[in-house]
């Protein structure tokens, strides 16, 4: 989007009204755009974790993982090696559940048989 922003404009000037629009500083209430029947909490929130989780976090947070465990005495290495994959384990079904939830939250199912 960026791109197209600074083959579209005519000067720099406008360029960085576009960028300060698209960014939603350009002073215009966002209810009052089109983009704001939309974009509620729920969804900017979705976005963010989005893309802090499009890259690498989860793999950075198992190789720091790793590196603590290795760093434990030879004892306790077992042990929070499985505590770490149980961990993952929870944290992936906690994930899966909210998700669910929130897809199911925010549909309207009627009752089928309301007019009969």
């Amino acid at each position: 989007m960026f791109g197209w922003v600074l083959f579209r404009s005519d000067t720099l000037t406008q360029a960085l009204l576009f960028f300060k629009t698209m960014f939603g500083f350009s002073g215009a209430e966002l209810a009052n755009h089109p983009i704001g029947r939309y974009a509620s909490h729920q969804v900017l929130v979705a976005i963010g974790l989005g893309a802090v989780f499009s890259a690498p976090v989860w793999r950075w947070g198992q190789e720091q993982l790793t590196k603590l465990t290795a760093a434990a005495p030879q004892k306790l290495q077992p042990p929070l090696r499985t505590i770490g994959a149980l961990a993952e384990a929870l944290v992936l079904i906690v994930l899966l559940l909210v998700s669910a939830a929130w897809l199911a939250g925010g549909t309207y199912n009627p009752f089928i048989y309301y007019r009969f």
